[in-house]
């Protein structure tokens, strides 16, 4: 374990630890800045937005800025030295502590307004005011006065230098004791007074109830900005605080705190101030000056706003003084650390080094405010700089130094010190680090060849492996299914569909892990995998009824899911491009009454003879010349489909951020005129999910085993190799093709022509339904009608396309589970059935088609999970020893 070359002071306790970077992260951020960004974006929407970038982002990165600041027992740049012993990332450390120093230089100019507001409440100052406009003039008059915009910064700055000047226990620590009870109780006081004011339920509303339309790319580009700025993250704070705390203390736990007492002071400042800012009818967006324009009159209207203007001011400056504690210390910490200076000495040097480069900031709004640098005054720029390219790129370099330099054994190693119990208690933690960090990256690898051995046993290298496998769930899923999934279920369905590719993702790896390990050789060098095999070798001989019965299930799916519904699209896609050029009445297109319920036209016969010939031409090669053409089918397919889809994206580049709000809005909370009650709600709510689910599940195919068969024929002596590849299955095919559908549709407002549309949102909607790939098809053809007229033929040849893949893939399954039934005898007349469903699903009916599947599907599943729960030990196993050893790139 590293240890420091010299003593360093430590936390007292736990307790003031996390005070101390609660405070740290507690700043004008969440009292100043947040109220304002989340009135200008959408008020709850925003919020909603802002969590997850915590949750996702900003929490990560936290814990792994203290990780390494405990680790190293230094300062950042000290810290990465030790660990990296590189000067490269060397640098990162360095980049942090000037970050750190160059936010301090002009947030102690705001911090300066704040205190200088103390004074002017304690005045009556506000009382002169009626109008938002007399408080601006006012608060314009006090900023452009160098004397007092000046003189606050450098009295702010003086009480910041005492604190670090008396060290981590006796100064740091014991001022975060005292300030932020305080800071707590008054905004508690403030939040309750604001709530008890008449009116104030408008602005309760305004901040839990989402207004979706406000929120577009820039706020979700401003939601992850503040998630680093709020955080304190990247300006080498948190690392430095961290290298005072003792080994002993739960790191993660800790982490958890902090976020959480950072997140609920920014919600009770925004519930203190929305609900008083509205009670006074006043503007709840009025951007950066909310604070010092808005409500100086707000407390001029509110009854006690003399007490209340005093308190506000005076716990506004607590959150600044805590944060600019920290700052500081994170420059005193690397001269005390690096250049062995004693810490009075670090403190006043560079209290006054920080009081030179933080004029020409104060002076931006007076003297200097016609001085500009790209525009910009020295205020701004210094602000441009830090927030916007600093913090998230050293966010970033932080995550990628834990996670592939450091290391992931170490790194967890070191966190775990003080949380074992937690991590006993609930592995899952390091579970779903190691899949979706260290694993998904281990797969992009070796898709990439890097481990590539041509003399391992096998079929398909890794990458055809995985485009065989791609080419049956990259298919009509993501045209027809997404839009079916909108045309039931609403924009919220997609949300389902990626909770389902979330957990895909773990059970890709499984299936396909286990299903190499228990494959079989034959003597050609050929392979037979899956499932079935699974079950047999790995669970025993007693359990072959149970792979008998998904070999069953996977020949009915393969003549379902993977055969009928594809060929049935590109039939119905052809027969509506035929329609609009030769109309109903021709004799191609006219249909014959054949019986109740049932219609059949030329065209459908001769669609479905064609494709049985297309499709019979490359199954009857095998599974290597499947592979082949998949191999480059599959990119082509993608990269024609992905980019005409980018290219609607980016015309519509201003309703992005809406459609993601709709997309989150309807999968939890759809407008309660669309059902009336809460209990009918809940069953929209329901039947999006399901609709979500069952889309999703039918695209990416996770845990129903058929992909496993493809995997199964990777060369590769490692069956976790090929099971790292298969994870990326789920992320390609729904996180990304099928969002991008979703938000063509959603973007380009196609999804008006909905059922969901028409029923639940807007009854009186006069325009055509679509369905299926004819929806994709209108949305396609209205994106790109700036550009082209024929924008829905490139969804007609992608169905085409994706439709004969994964027909082609599923042959294969099929064929397998026909082999391991009844032996290679069964496999020719196996293969000629499938063709005559290729051709019955040309001429059938959409619902009972997509039923049929839904069912086969489900059935195969069951199989399936069951064996990976039965053999989840020993996939462990398989896991750990393949990870223990180093893996080294084919030569």
């Amino acid at each position: 374990m590293l240890q420091p070359k010299q003593a360093r002071e430590n936390w007292g306790s736990k307790f003031g630890f996390i005070l101390a970077a609660a405070g740290s992260a507690i700043g004008l951020g969440n009292i100043w800045k947040f109220p304002y960004i989340a009135g200008e974006h959408g008020g709850a929407a925003f919020i909603f937005i802002y969590l997850i970038c915590i949750v996702i982002i900003g929490l990560p990165v936290l814990i792994a800025e203290i990780l390494i600041g405990r680790t190293g027992k230094k300062n950042p740049v000290g810290s990465f030295k030790l660990l990296s012993k590189s000067k490269i990332w060397t640098s990162v450390g360095f980049m942090g502590v000037i970050a750190g120093f160059l936010i301090l230089s002009y947030y102690i100019v705001i911090a300066g307004w704040s205190l200088g507001y103390i004074f002017e409440a304690l005045k009556g100052s506000f009382y002169e005011f009626n109008e938002s406009n007399t408080s601006s003039d006012h608060f314009n008059s006090l900023i452009q006065n160098t004397t007092w915009s000046v003189g606050f910064m450098v009295f702010f700055l003086g009480l910041t230098m005492s604190f670090v000047y008396f060290g981590i226990q006796k100064g740091i620590e014991r001022g975060s004791k005292i300030m932020m009870p305080i800071l707590l109780i008054l905004l508690i006081i403030s939040a309750i007074k604001g709530i008890s004011l008449p009116g104030s339920e408008v602005g309760i509303a305004f901040l839990l109830e989402p207004n979706w339309e406000l929120v577009d790319g820039s706020a979700i580009l401003v939601a992850l900005g503040h998630a680093f700025f709020t955080l304190s993250l990247g300006m080498g704070a948190m690392m430095t605080y961290g290298s005072y705390l003792d080994k002993k203390s739960n790191l993660f736990t800790s982490s958890v705190q902090i976020v959480f007492l950072d997140t609920f002071i920014a919600l009770l400042a925004g519930l203190a101030i929305f609900t008083a800012v509205f009670a006074t009818q006043q503007d709840p967006s009025a951007g950066p000056g909310l604070i010092f324009h808005t409500l100086p009159v707000v407390f001029t209207k509110m009854p006690g706003g003399y007490i209340f203007s005093v308190l506000f001011f005076f716990l506004l400056t607590i959150a600044a003084l805590t944060s600019a504690i920290s700052l500081l210390e994170v420059v005193v910490s690397y001269f005390v650390d690096e250049k062995d200076w004693k810490r009075h000495s670090a403190v006043f040097v560079f209290g006054g080094v920080t009081f030179l480069i933080g004029i020409p900031s104060a002076l931006s709004f007076n003297v200097l405010d016609n001085f500009l640098i790209l525009g910009l005054n020295f205020f701004d720029l210094f602000d441009f700089i830090t927030a916007n390219l600093m913090l998230p790129l050293g966010g970033m370099l932080i995550s990628i130094f834990v996670a592939w330099i450091w290391g992931f054994d170490k790194s967890i190693k070191e966190l775990k010190l003080g949380a074992d119990s937690l991590f006993e208690n609930y592995p899952v933690i390091i579970v779903l680090w190691k899949i979706f960090i260290r694993y998904f990256w281990h797969g992009i690898k070796v898709t990439a060849g890097i481990y590539d051995d041509p003399n391992d046993e096998g079929d398909l290298n890794h990458f055809r492996a995985l485009t065989t496998a791609l080419s049956a769930t990259v298919g009509i899923g993501n045209i027809a299914g997404v839009a079916t999934a909108l045309y039931y279920g609403g924009p919220g369905a997609i949300f389902w569909m990626w909770v389902t590719a979330f957990f895909g993702t773990t059970l890709k790896y499984a299936e396909s892990t286990l299903s190499l390990k228990y494959r079989e050789i034959s003597g050609d060098g050929s392979t037979a995998g899956g499932p079935m095999y699974t079950i047999e070798k790995g669970m025993g001989k007693k359990w072959r009824w149970l792979g008998i019965a998904f070999a069953c299930f996977a020949v009915i799916c393969s003549f379902a899911t993977g055969n009928a519904i594809q060929s049935f699209t590109v039939s119905d896609q052809i027969y509506s491009e035929v329609t609009q050029i030769i109309g109903t009445g021709h004799f191609l297109t006219l249909k014959h009454f054949v019986w109740e319920g049932f219609e059949l036209s030329a065209m459908q016969v001769i669609n479905g003879v064609l494709l049985s010939i297309i499709v019979g031409i490359v199954i009857i090669g095998g599974i290597k010349r499947i592979g082949k053409v998949t191999g480059y089918l599959a990119p082509f397919m993608a990269l024609i489909y992905v980019f005409a889809a980018l290219l609607i994206l980016f015309s519509n580049f201003d309703k992005i951020g809406g459609s993601f709000g709709l997309i989150f809005e309807m999968a939890f909370n759809p407008p309660a005129e669309i059902a009336g009650t809460v209990s009918g709600t809940f069953l929209v709510m329901l039947n999006t999910m399901l609709w979500g689910i069952k889309r999703g599940l039918y695209s990416n195919e996770a845990g129903q085993g058929s992909a496993a068969i493809a995997h199964s024929t990777a060369k590769t002596k490692f069956p976790v190799r090929e099971g790292s590849v298969a994870m990326l299955g789920p992320f390609i095919d729904t996180i990304l093709i099928c969002t991008l559908t979703g938000l063509v549709i959603l973007t380009t407002g196609a999804w008006q022509h909905t059922e969901f549309y028409t029923t639940r949102i807007d009854p009186n909607f006069a325009g055509e339904l679509f369905n299926s790939s004819i929806l994709t098809s209108f949305a396609f053809k209205e994106g790109l009608s700036w550009l082209f007229s024929f924008g829905d033929k490139i969804v007609t040849f992608s169905v085409l396309l994706f439709a004969i893949s994964t027909a082609i893939s599923w042959s294969f399954y099929g064929d397998r589970s026909i082999n391991y039934l009844f032996g290679e005898k069964a496999i020719l007349p196996y293969k000629w059935v499938f063709l005559l469903f290729v051709f019955i699903g040309a001429i059938a009916e959409l619902e009972a088609i997509w039923a049929f599947g839904d069912a086969a599907l489900g059935f195969m599943t069951f199989p399936n999970l069951i064996s990976i729960v039965f053999l989840s030990t020993a996939l462990k196993k398989m896991t750990n020893s393949y990870f223990a050893i180093k893996h080294k790139r084919y030569k």
